[in-house]
C-alpha cells in the first residue's frame, strides 16, 4: 500500500481506486445479469403457475390481486370442481378436453366465494320453510267445540 502524503498523492490514489472500481464493475456486470435473468426466470415461472391454479399472482404486481383476497371456498372450489368433472362425469375422456373442462370450470369458479355460498344456502332454506309450513289460518287457533276450555 502506498503512502499518502500529498493532496495530489490522494487524488491519483483515488483516480486509481475508480479505474479499478470500473474495471470490476464491467467485469462483474455480466455475472450478474445473468444471475437476473435466472432469478427472473424462475419467478415468471412461479407466476405463470399460480396465474394458472388460482388465477392471480401471489403478490402485487402492476394492479394483481393477493391471493389471500380469496376465500377458502374459492381456492378449494378451484381444485375440487375439475376433480369431480374429471373423476366422475369424464372418466373415459382423453387429456386435451379434460385439460379444457379444468380450464374452463376454474375461469367459472372466479365468482364463487364465501358469501355467494351463503346467499345461496339462504335461498335454499327460505323456500324449503316456505315449501314446509302451511300458513297459519284463523281456523287453526279455534278450539274444538266440545272441548273443555276455562
Amino acid at each position: 500500500m502506498q503512502h499518502i502524503k500529498t493532496i495530489a498523492d490522494l487524488r491519483a490514489h483515488i483516480n486509481t481506486l475508480e479505474i479499478k472500481k470500473n474495471e470490476h464493475e464491467i467485469f462483474l456486470q455480466p455475472k450478474i445479469n445473468a444471475i437476473k435473468s435466472t432469478l427472473l426466470f424462475g419467478l415468471n415461472t412461479y407466476h405463470r403457475i399460480f396465474g394458472f391454479f388460482i388465477g392471480q399472482t401471489p403478490f402485487k404486481l402492476k394492479g394483481a390481486k393477493n391471493i389471500y383476497q380469496n376465500d377458502w371456498v374459492n381456492l378449494l372450489s378451484r381444485f375440487i370442481l375439475p376433480y369431480i368433472l374429471n373423476k366422475l362425469f369424464l372418466k373415459k375422456s382423453n387429456f386435451i378436453v379434460k385439460a379444457l373442462i379444468s380450464l374452463l370450470s376454474q375461469a367459472a369458479i372466479t365468482s364463487v366465494n364465501k358469501s355467494s355460498v351463503a346467499n345461496l344456502v339462504d335461498k335454499i332454506t327460505q323456500f324449503v320453510k316456505s315449501k314446509t309450513h302451511k300458513k297459519q289460518t284463523d281456523c287453526d287457533n279455534i278450539p274444538p267445540p266440545n272441548s273443555e276450555t276455562y
